[in-house]
């Protein structure tokens, strides 16, 4: 910790140093004092680096998945107290930037009973103890641990980024209410995120973009949806009809539904992204670089991921299938 001014100082008319020269040495004090404390701050982060980074891998991993389902929660939470704050904008147009800070605030600090009235901030919370298990790795993004050719964190990355969009593919498999859930969440999420960014923000455009981002999410979802189905996943024949598709394709039509899913959820995914991102720069004016690196990193991770989320669907769904129609093989009677 560097010495007081004053300290400093007194130490020097102690030394007998004149006043004019006392001037000379503290009219650098201020700079010292800021490099001083650049040095410590850069101290605590590289510590707290070194801390996050070893963290458990296992214990990383399944924080993500946590989080996935806490965003989830908190989204559904935020959409309730969004709904209010754009209403009392709308009838309060000449609310402060402050005061608009403010009444968020409250509004996110109470509960509104859903989920069990646990409020925005005390997801907060949640989500913030959550990051505080998830190990810091080299690379932020799976396409750039993939160009360094760092195997392990890829895989690590890629588990934890599959885990963490597991209430999606829930959301798709439970129908068109858990999908209007899920998009609800991603709007309330999305208004909180961009407010937090920008809050001079128009509240207008900011309710918009969250709603729109919601409605391209519950749309594309709805393509998962459709994906999952076609894999097996959600029952889409039974009975006799399941009988005679198994009868002419048996076990060879598995290979193809799995690459179907998986190259049909990772375009649909980067999709999903290029059209959030359009969406933001035509509502929030947002500047769109489609080569710059940190782009390609996010439409490259949205693929990756996709194909991951359509493969593991796309296998249980046609295995699932397979069996299915195996067992309805077995019971129909031979004049079917």
């Amino acid at each position: 910790m560097p010495i007081e001014l004053s300290v400093l100082t007194e130490k020097l008319r102690e030394q007998g140093k004149t006043e004019d020269e006392i001037q000379s040495i503290t009219k650098y004090y201020d700079d010292y004092v800021q490099q001083e404390d650049l040095k410590t701050k850069q101290l605590e982060q590289q510590q707290a680096d070194e801390e996050a980074a070893n963290r458990s891998v296992v214990g990383s991993i399944l924080a993500k998945g946590a989080r996935g389902w806490v965003d989830v929660a908190k989204g559904s939470q935020a959409i309730m107290n969004n709904i209010i704050f754009s209403a009392t904008n709308a009838f309060n147009p000449d609310l402060t930037t402050e005061e608009k800070q403010i009444l968020k605030l409250k509004l996110d600090a109470r509960g509104l009973g859903v989920p069990g009235g646990t409020s925005v901030l005390a997801y907060d919370k949640i989500r913030g103890d959550l990051n505080n298990r998830i190990r810091l790795t080299e690379s932020s993004t799976i396409s750039e641990s993939i160009e360094k050719g760092n195997w392990a964190e890829t895989a690590e990355l890629a588990l934890g980024g599959l885990l963490e969009t597991t209430p999606s593919l829930v959301a798709a498999a439970t129908g068109y209410g858990g999908i209007a859930l899920f998009g609800a969440s991603v709007a309330g999420n999305k208004f909180d995120e961009e407010f937090k960014a920008n809050p001079e923000q128009s509240i207008q455009n900011l309710t918009i973009n969250a709603l729109g981002t919601g409605a391209l999410e519950s749309t594309f979802e709805l393509a998962t949806r459709g994906l999952m189905k076609y894999t097996g996943l959600i029952a889409n024949k039974s009975g006799a009809d399941a009988a005679k598709e198994f009868l002419k394709t048996g076990f060879t039509n598995v290979a193809k539904k799995i690459g179907v899913a998986s190259i049909g959820e990772g375009i649909g995914e980067t999709a999903t992204e290029l059209s959030v991102m359009g969406l933001d720069a035509i509502t929030l004016g947002k500047d769109i670089d489609l080569f710059a690196k940190e782009t390609l990193y996010r439409l490259g991770d949205s693929f990756i991921l996709g194909n991951l989320m359509g493969g593991s669907f796309g296998t249980l769904g046609a295995a699932t299938s397979a069996a299915r129609n195996r067992a309805e093989f077995l019971l129909t009677p031979s004049d079917v």
